[in-house]
């Protein structure tokens, strides 16, 4: 009976050791030759509308660059995010200081706001982002890639172009980020402007490939 009392003990230990380890992630682990690969899903149908494979190329003190393939498509594109996956440089535009989807350590109930400042390179448009940011708590989560312990991030973020009459939309981005594969394993994005639902778009992990396991 003594025996069987401190197993349950160590169990029920254990568990709690575990939930807490969920509860906090630091900043992402990430070396060259990382890859994950995406597909994209139409947010309103569930279509698979393609597959996209970010591979890291280079890694410094406060950037994490990757190169963008496309299944089916001979173009590539790049990415460059800073060292906590926030989007500084996505192909299209830039933003000053970053598009702040994640701020690290992510712990359960923390918070956070960012603003910054994006331009499109084509045009030079520049646009405001507004982004309120919270870690609402731990969730098990299933992909094609597996099932994952998670910690779900939101982000309301407002976009407002330049000028007193400047275009406002909005954006709610929801990711399920994974410390097992040291990024998310979904993300869902909803686009409302004018009081409506414009689009909605989601990312599931299909494969991750840390290059650590390839040496």
């Amino acid at each position: 009976m003594l025996r069987k009392a401190l197993f349950v003990i160590f169990l029920a230990l254990s568990c709690l050791t575990l939930s807490y380890a969920a509860d906090s992630v630091d900043k992402p682990d990430v070396h060259v030759g990382d890859i994950w690969r995406y597909r994209s899903l139409d947010g309103f149908t569930n279509e698979v509308k393609g597959e996209t494979t970010f591979r890291v190329f280079e890694v410094t003190d406060s950037e994490i660059s990757t190169r963008l393939e496309f299944k089916g498509r001979p173009n590539k594109g790049q990415m460059i995010f800073d060292r906590q996956w926030n989007t500084v440089d996505d192909g299209v535009s830039k933003y000053e200081p970053n598009r702040s989807d994640f701020k690290f350590p992510l712990n359960v109930g923390s918070t956070w706001k960012q603003q910054a400042q994006k331009t499109v390179f084509t045009s030079g448009t520049t646009y405001s982002y507004f982004t309120d940011g919270k870690v609402i708590g731990n969730e098990k989560v299933v992909v094609p890639a597996g099932s994952y312990d998670t910690l779900k991030v939101e982000t309301d973020t407002e976009s407002r172009s330049a000028g007193s009459d400047g275009v406002v939309t909005k954006f709610v981005t929801t990711a399920w980020y994974s410390k097992e594969v040291n990024r998310f394993v979904r993300m869902d994005i909803q686009t409302m402007a004018n009081g409506r639902v414009r689009d909605k778009f989601v990312m599931e992990l299909l494969e991750y490939a840390p290059a650590k396991a390839k040496n």
